[in-house]
């Protein structure tokens, strides 16, 4: 479970004819299974559908300082959607223009104006303002926060091997989850997607040495999530694309997964050293990996895994430094 606080500024200062609604929202991809986890009390009986923006709860401003927010318990959902409406429920935009206004404009003939998606993974407080469809960092409204996080990769391939593998050809599967032994469809283009509305959507290459990350973990049998694992690269980092778009990744769920990951890997790697009957205090990891193939040569066939296995480790360990 967790809180987060939504800011709203308007340029009218008028907070008080207003009410923010959350609801599951636009990117919540199963619209049921994402209000379940925002909404766990909510009975659905009567009207047996969920809609990206059903079930709602309404909310009043709490104003200080010449910005109004509201305070929204995420409990088990980590994205959600809001908009706000007037309490009298008149509109504020122009019926007739309804054609020509942007997607992410609301589709009630523009009651609500912009219709915004919360990414709990990109901060705890976020900012949003009546007319700019983005939702931003802080109260000086210049950096914008991504309003969805998503993964594609390109398995580029034709069959597999193991039935454990989805037999899926088709080149840039999106996926936010992938099955044991998956990690071998990974190829070095494998992106991050990152949303600032429901119309701009732009790619992040991932360096090849998190796909490696995620490969050695999987080979100890370590289960750390994929999602973690790639936004661990994300982690406090800033993108240029055309605004200043600030991946303010900082939780510390994440902080606590990458030490569990490199605890894992220094065990994966005490492992190996011990069975190769090295002096583990005496080994140094950059020399290894700097003459790897004269270090393998001078070990027996039977060993050669092992050295494999030891510098799979290593790169991982060291792309998580």
């Amino acid at each position: 479970m967790a809180t987060v606080r939504i800011y709203y500024s308007r340029e009218d200062v008028n907070y008080d004819d207003y009410n923010l609604y959350v609801c599951p929202g636009w990117f919540s991809g199963d619209v049921e299974s994402n209000a379940g986890k925002l909404f766990p009390d909510f009975d659905e009986t009567e009207l047996g559908i969920y809609l990206v923006d059903y079930p709602r709860v309404k909310k009043d401003f709490t104003v200080s300082e010449g910005l109004a927010y509201v305070d929204v318990e995420t409990n088990d959902a980590k994205n959600f959607g809001v908009f706000i409406k007037r309490k009298d429920f008149q509109h504020d935009y122009d019926w007739s223009d309804q054609g020509g206004m942007p997607v992410n404009v609301c589709y009630h003939r523009n009651v609500v104006g912009y219709f915004w998606h919360i990414e709990t993974v990109a901060s705890s407080n976020f900012y949003i303002k009546d007319n700019s469809k983005f939702v931003y960092k802080d109260s000086s409204y210049t950096t914008i926060l991504p309003q969805r996080i998503t993964f594609k990769y390109d398995t580029n391939q034709e069959d597999y091997d193991s039935v454990t593998v989805t037999n899926n050809n088709v080149n840039d599967d999106d996926s936010g989850n992938l099955i044991l032994n998956e990690h071998e469809l990974l190829k070095t283009n494998f992106k991050c997607v990152v949303d600032i509305d429901t119309d701009q959507g732009y790619d992040i290459d991932i360096p090849e040495s998190y796909h490696k990350v995620h490969q050695a973990l999987t080979e100890t049998l370590t289960e750390l999530s994929f999602d973690n694992i790639y936004m661990l690269y994300l982690k406090g980092k800033t993108f240029d694309i055309g605004e200043n778009m600030q991946l303010s990744i900082d939780q510390a769920a994440l902080d606590q997964a990458k030490l569990d990951a490199k605890k894992d890997l220094e065990s994966a790697i005490a492992g190996c050293l011990y069975k190769l009957a090295e002096d583990i205090d005496a080994f140094d990891d950059a020399a290894f990996l700097a003459d790897f193939d004269n270090w393998k040569a001078g070990k027996s066939e039977t060993q050669a895994g092992t050295v494999d296995s030891l510098k799979v480790y290593i790169e991982a360990k060291n792309a998580l430094d």
